[in-house]
C-alpha cells in the first residue's frame, strides 16, 4: 500500500496519472481492462499475470458500473431540467430521506 501523508492534501491514488496494475510502469499508452474498465495494463502479459488477483475485485467494479448505469438511465429519464424545478420536492423519493435530515 501506498503510505499517504495526510497534510500534502494530495492522494496518489487519485492522480490521473494511471500507471500498469501489474508492473506500476508509466507507459504512453495504458490498455484498459473491458469488464470494470479501471484496471490499466501496459501489455497482454502484464494484465495475464495480474488476473488472479485482479479477478475478485474486477467482478466488484462490473457490477458497481452496471448499478451506476442504471441509476443514470432513471435519472435521465426525468423530464428535462427536473432538477431545477422540483426544488424542495426530494423528501417523497424514500431512498434520499436518511440524507435529507
Amino acid at each position: 500500500p501506498i503510505e499517504i501523508d495526510p497534510y500534502k492534501g494530495v492522494d496518489p491514488n487519485l492522480s490521473d496519472d494511471w500507471k500498469c496494475f501489474c508492473c506500476w510502469e508509466r507507459p504512453e499508452k495504458l490498455s484498459t481492462c473491458s469488464l470494470c474498465c479501471i484496471a490499466r495494463y501496459c501489455n497482454r502479459a502484464c494484465q495475464k499475470s495480474a488476473y488472479k488477483e485482479h479477478k475478485a475485485e474486477c467482478k466488484e467494479y462490473s457490477d458497481l458500473f452496471v448499478t451506476l448505469q442504471r441509476e443514470e438511465e432513471k435519472l435521465r429519464s426525468l423530464p428535462a431540467r427536473y432538477f431545477d424545478t422540483a426544488e424542495g420536492h426530494f423528501w417523497g423519493i424514500l431512498d434520499t430521506r436518511d440524507y435529507m435530515r
